[in-house]
Order: C-alpha cells, then structure tokens, then sequence
C-alpha cells in the first residue's frame, strides 16, 4: 500500500459507511488524514477505535496487516512490525448486517462529502480464516 496525503484513507473494510444519513460502518482499516496514525475501526451504534501512531510517507510502500489470533487478542503490524496488541479486545468485528466489503472506498455518511477513493496503490489485499501463509 502506498498513499498520498489528503483524507482519511480506508484501505478495507465491511460496510458502506452510511446508513440512513448516519454514520455505519462494519469495520474498516484506515489511515488518518494526516498520515500519522493506523486505525482498526467498528461502529454500529457502539463505538471502537483502535489505533496506533506511525508516520506514513507519502509514495512509499507499506505492508499492512490486521489480526485477531482468538476472541481477545488482537494486533496490528507495519512492514512486519507490531504497532498495536490488544489482549483484553472482546469487540466483535463480524459482519452483522451483510454489508458488502470495499477496498480503498468508504462512503463518508457523516456529514463528510460522499463516496471517497484511497488516494494512492493497494496491492495484494486479502482476508484469511484460520493461519496466513
């Protein structure tokens, strides 16, 4: 992955954003507008954010990796550096609604301008069940 500065950039996630002119989303992995922070994010009517402070450098790639290894534990890596553990996260990130997954796209309900597309390269995007070879 590679970004340009500018917006909040969602790299992937579940849901579109906006439901009935209100915020929604399943979950959504993202980069904030001024690309010093990664968050894993998830509000459907309950609020989590969970982030980790990094300074992203605009045209430059990053590999950028999510896990959830049991119900509680939770990570996240930058070029194969972990930036954020979390051992006591019990928030559920399934996907409640049906909502379809998007990459680098989130449609920003709140007020925020419409559908928004990451500015920049995302390559490889996957999502494993079970263990990532």
């Amino acid at each position: 992955m590679t970004a340009s500065n500018g917006l909040s950039q969602r790299v992937i996630g579940i849901g579109d954003g906006a439901i009935g002119g209100s915020v929604y989303t399943g979950w959504s992995f993202n980069i904030n507008n001024n690309l010093t922070t990664l968050n894993w994010y998830r509000f459907d009517g309950t609020e989590t954010n969970l982030s980790a402070s990094f300074s992203f450098q605009i045209n430059t790639w990053y590999h950028l990796v999510a896990v959830r290894n049991n119900s509680s534990n939770f990570s996240m890596f930058i070029n194969g550096l972990r930036v954020y553990n979390n051992t006591s996260q019990t928030t559920s990130f399934n996907n409640v609604n049906s909502d379809p997954l998007y990459v680098g796209r989130i449609n920003d309900g709140s007020g925020g301008g419409g559908i928004k597309y990451f500015n920049g390269y995302i390559s490889s995007a996957r999502i494993v069940k079970g263990t990532a070879v």
